[in-house]
């Protein structure tokens, strides 16, 4: 199973590198590479943890897929 975070398109620099924990902690939680859609990929162009990154300024098409990864991931990190 693929696992992705979707970070919001008004995100800046600061916000997207603060991620980085979280990215970090997602990917060694599910042991899998995570999938990104961010407005800043550059942030996360070598990180170990993240498969693939997807810019948001280019595509600016959210498609069904990615609401259900970020279901996924939400879901994931709620209490239960």
């Amino acid at each position: 199973m693929e696992y992705g975070l979707k970070l919001t398109e008004y995100m800046h620099f600061g916000d997207a590198l603060s991620m980085s924990p979280i990215v970090k902690y997602l990917s060694q939680s599910h042991n899998a590479k995570l999938l990104i859609e961010t407005n800043q990929p550059h942030v996360f162009k070598n990180n170990p943890y993240v498969k693939k990154i997807f810019n948001i300024t280019l595509t600016k098409q959210f498609t069904i897929a990615t609401y259900i990864v970020l279901f996924i991931v939400l879901r994931t990190l709620s209490p239960r």
